[in-house]
């Protein structure tokens, strides 16, 4: 499948100018579960000459155009949804949240148990959850995905987190809360007691209080 999106530059220089290419981050996060379905749509994003994709593919086979990188440090992470116009992430909320941070929107597309993606549907659960919220857009397969970086691209402020809505403590243990509630509601808690710890840190730079 392909797409042709293109946005004009607001800088012209007689009738020749050049577009400057959209740049789409795509990051598939650091479960060790092959998530090649998103990788593969990302691969596809890239074959439209007007965008420059970039795709941290994990553990899954590397993308064929997008710019790939198998894994990243966070500070390289941050950069690179800071300078993105368009940011793609897995279900999971450090992704989210550091998209949030970074004053993206991101698009989220959740990893699938049934296609060996993850262990369970807790990803999707939470993707549902807050894109009811608005805290996020949910892409469930690739024509919405395609259809969601189109939206971004022509509508670039409905992507934009304001300042104001970005992470601070109680927008972090609300989203924490979220991903809690949602476990719950699936009979479940975080298989790993750390991994709050992880997010909040993550998230605001400190230790926040357990949510409730």
């Amino acid at each position: 499948m392909s797409m042709s999106i293109h946005r004009e530059s607001p800088h012209r220089s007689g009738a020749a100018h050049a577009t400057r290419r959209t740049s789409v981050f795509v990051t598939v996060g650091t479960d060790h579960h092959p998530f090649q379905r998103l990788v593969d749509w990302a691969d596809r994003l890239a074959a439209d000459p007007t965008l420059d994709v970039t795709v941290q593919y994990g553990s899954a086979r590397a993308p064929q155009r997008a710019t790939g990188h198998a894994a990243l440090p966070h500070p390289e992470v941050l950069r690179l949804m800071r300078e993105a116009d368009v940011v793609v992430a897995q279900g999971g909320p450090g992704g989210i949240m550091d998209a949030r941070a970074c004053g993206r929107l991101p698009i989220v597309v959740p990893r699938d148990p049934r296609l060996g993606e993850h262990v369970d549907d807790h990803q999707q659960r939470f993707a549902a959850h807050l894109a009811r919220r608005g805290t996020v857009a949910l892409a469930s397969d690739e024509t919405a995905l395609t259809a969601l970086v189109r939206g971004a691209i022509h509508r670039p402020a409905g992507f934009t987190v304001a300042p104001q809505e970005s992470p601070t403590a109680a927008t972090g243990q609300a989203i924490e809360a979220s991903l809690v509630a949602v476990l719950h509601r699936a009979g479940r808690r975080p298989r790993r007691p750390g991994r709050l710890d992880r997010f909040r840190r993550t998230t605001t730079g400190h230790r926040l209080p357990a949510a409730g």
